[in-house]
């Protein structure tokens, strides 16, 4: 294991240790990247990938994931970086060199070093919404069953958890977002005491959230890999209660199941909404790891009203 190396460990101590999911900094899709460059973190991190794929393009993929291990400088100056996984020994030469680039980097801009600020603990959210939109945030879980009733621990109840990357397959989980515009968001609103969600962004919820990533990155569904899906409301008073059912399927890969829901409103707005949506999933992806649980298996996905936009 890299960070295990009591000599890596050394060396990040020199270093502002931050991680985060890349397809939210620089993404595969040319439209979503262009939006996040104009985000302070997704323009820092394309900045510097510029300055990489100029100083060191092997470890710079494009096109393709930008998974690895980066040394960025203030200004997004290209320090180091070593392309998705990498053995300690080659780790900790890159750490060692961009030390090195830093110390140079800091003389010629005259950078300061100066204390790291201690910043309340906060949940991060790497997308955004237009005052009236909205953003949510799903969840990813596998779920135990009576083929496997392990599945979903905590990493601290598996046996060996932490001691090989692989075994994190036996704890994982992941999380998605979506920012919805002010127009998507007033569809969510409940109308009548009964109804349902309109079918248009039920459906754009479920591409984008009702993915299999428990285990690493996955493409989302496509429009018409969504068969069906329906969700039906009631409400009483401020509370809304939610029942649905999905289906999605892209050939060797399917997810369907049932939503179970419940939400609030104040003044005629949605101010909370959290939809638990549970069956099986079946066959894999490029990147997400399953090539060895081709299922079906039980999956959960939380999807929460994270930003009312308010």
């Amino acid at each position: 294991m890299v960070w295990s190396d009591p000599n890596i460990q050394a060396l990040a101590k020199e270093f502002v240790p931050a991680a985060e999911e890349v397809e939210s900094l620089c993404s595969e899709n040319q439209q979503r990247r262009q939006q996040q460059a104009s985000t302070f973190a997704g323009g820092l991190f394309q900045k510097f990938g510029e300055a990489t794929r100029l100083a060191d393009p092997q470890n710079w993929h494009e096109p393709g994931t930008k998974q690895g291990i980066y040394a960025i400088g203030p200004q997004g100056e290209y320090l180091g970086a070593r392309f998705a996984g990498g053995e300690a020994a080659s780790v900790r030469q890159m750490m060692t060199l961009a030390l090195q680039r830093w110390n140079n980097l800091r003389l010629e801009k005259r950078y300061a070093n100066k204390p790291v600020p201690e910043l309340p603990e906060s949940d991060h959210c790497p997308v955004q919404c237009e005052p009236g939109g909205a953003i949510l945030r799903a969840t990813s879980r596998d779920l135990p069953s009576s083929a496997d009733p392990t599945r979903g621990r905590r990493f601290y109840q598996v046996e060996n958890g932490l001691s090989m990357w692989i075994n994190f397959t036996k704890w994982a989980w992941n999380t998605e977002w979506l920012e919805l515009s002010p127009a998507e968001a007033r569809t969510l609103q409940p109308t009548a005491d009964r109804g349902e969600v309109p079918v248009a962004i039920a459906r754009r919820i479920a591409t984008r959230l009702l993915i299999d990533n428990v285990r690493g990155q996955t493409q989302g569904w496509q429009n018409d890999h969504v068969r069906s899906i329906s969700v039906r409301y009631s409400r009483a008073g401020e509370k809304v209660t939610y029942l649905g059912d999905f289906s999605m399927n892209a050939g060797g890969r399917s997810f369907s199941g049932q939503i179970y829901g419940e939400g609030k409103v104040d003044s005629g707005a949605l101010v909370e909404m959290s939809w638990v949506c549970i069956g099986p999933r079946a066959g894999r992806d490029v990147f997400n790891q399953r090539e060895q649980d081709p299922g079906p298996i039980p999956m959960g996905v939380v999807i929460d009203l994270y930003d009312n936009g308010r």
